[in-house]
């Protein structure tokens, strides 16, 4: 077991007993607001908006590839995501931001291959907000990893997230369902219609009991002990809320 896993599984026994304990308070949303001060078990109204409103830091930004790397945990109701992004902005910017729920837990950001500290970036709203060392210009690239327990659908598709359900005969049956809400239920990316990336590679790592399907075409899947990884690659455009 992974020592993130390990954290991810002690971090979600821990949420539970306070859920059990406490209950659930959303606050406001405010750029001002402390990570101490938000309820980051509950979705942003910026993160179930989808559309509408463009940050300041995403003018002039777009995302021309994306690698997005999941492993899933059916019993757990958890995702652990390693997002690769390579972005281009018209302009040299000292700032910029991606849109992700701040369900998640933030393990760790670099630009251009260079690790940040954490009190170069910050989620939250949503807005996951990211200070590079220096200031940068043209392509450059962004690895976000992160992990934790995605939204759940309560009606899906009419309540947007992950609808974790078992067949008749008791295995997982894991869908996304995004549409109203947008594609930062899960992973990062601009939520906006002009969001959509032309290539994309998308894997996923289920137990072997589990095929995962995607968008494109399959170009591999790989076995490691209990575990299957299924690489999946597009390059056409397709709606972010349809990945």
């Amino acid at each position: 077991m992974t020592k993130q896993l390990f954290r991810l599984l002690t971090v979600i026994g821990l949420c539970s007993v306070t859920t059990t304990l406490v209950g659930c308070a959303s606050e406001p949303d405010t750029q001002s607001q402390s990570l101490t001060s938000v309820d980051r078990s509950v979705s942003s109204i910026y993160t179930l908006k989808s559309g509408g409103y463009l940050p300041d830091r995403q003018k002039g930004l777009s995302i021309t590839k994306a690698d997005l790397q999941f492993s899933v945990l059916p019993d757990h109701q958890a995702i652990i995501g390693n997002a690769t992004l390579t972005l281009n902005t018209n302009k040299t910017i000292k700032e910029f931001s991606v849109d992700l729920d701040r369900i998640f837990t933030i393990n760790g950001v670099k630009v251009d291959g260079v690790a940040l500290s954490s009190n170069q970036y910050e989620n939250t709203t949503g807005e996951l907000i990211i200070r590079p060392l220096s200031p940068v210009s043209g392509d450059f690239e962004v690895e976000i990893k992160y992990d934790g327990k995605p939204r759940t659908a309560v009606r899906a598709p009419w309540d947007g997230g992950f609808d974790w359900k078992r067949t008749q005969t008791g295995k997982h049956w894991i869908a996304t369902a995004v549409q109203g809400e947008g594609c930062d239920l899960f992973w990062p990316c601009i939520d906006q219609p002009y969001g959509e990336i032309p290539e994309m590679d998308i894997k996923i790592t289920v137990p072997n009991s589990l095929v995962a399907a995607s968008n494109g075409v399959l170009i591999n899947k790989t076995q490691n002990n209990e575990l299957t990884t299924y690489h999946w690659q597009t390059k056409s455009l397709h709606n972010t809320y349809a990945i």
